[in-house]
């Protein structure tokens, strides 16, 4: 996915850019969380702490955002772990087989994801599901290029071996093909 890149001379107002934007920064922070409702409270709670810098952003702003994004999961992620909740928000896919397979899948890859640790989780979401370079991931972490392909070299091998079969049918089912991990 290519990103949208503002020149520096032309400010993007904050409503206009959540607008636009807001429907991604919850992806990535659904396949972060694995959950709906946290997904949306990690994204709001990004979104209010970048509001007051606003004005000091530079160029263009999903990457700044979505960074703020991925920082503030991997720092509940380490807060959530002292406390150690675990929401849900299962909801049942509509009775069709396709769709309840498709849900079953979907449910499994989710599992595998959230299995990873944190940061092989933000590495591999934002590597397949955000398509950003390796070199993109370690300027959004503030880690190496040698981290990042260590962290989805393993993470990888954590979800070919917790779900093979899941990996390969999901991907066959949805026909994304090329965010094939």
């Amino acid at each position: 996915m290519a990103e949208h890149v503002m020149p520096v001379d032309d400010p993007v107002e904050p409503a206009e850019f959540f607008a636009a934007s807001l429907d991604r920064l919850v992806r990535v922070a659904l396949l972060l969380t694995g959950n709906s409702a946290s997904a949306e409270d990690l994204v709001m709670t990004a979104v209010s702490k970048c509001l007051p810098r606003w004005s000091s952003i530079r160029g263009a702003p999903l990457p700044y955002v979505r960074q703020a994004v991925l920082r503030e999961f991997l720092s509940t992620v380490r807060r959530r772990s002292v406390v150690d909740e675990r929401p849900t928000d299962r909801v049942p896919e509509s009775a069709t087989a396709d769709s309840h397979e498709r849900a079953m899948l979907r449910a499994d890859l989710f599992s595998a994801l959230e299995a990873l640790p944190p940061r092989q989780r933000a590495v591999v979401v934002l590597r397949f599901f955000e398509d950003l370079t390796g070199a993109q991931i370690a300027e959004v972490l503030g880690i190496s290029v040698g981290t990042v392909r260590s962290q989805l070299h393993d993470g990888l091998a954590a979800l070919r071996a917790a779900a093979p079969q899941t990996l390969g049918e999901y991907l066959q089912i949805s026909g994304d093909e090329e965010s094939r991990p």
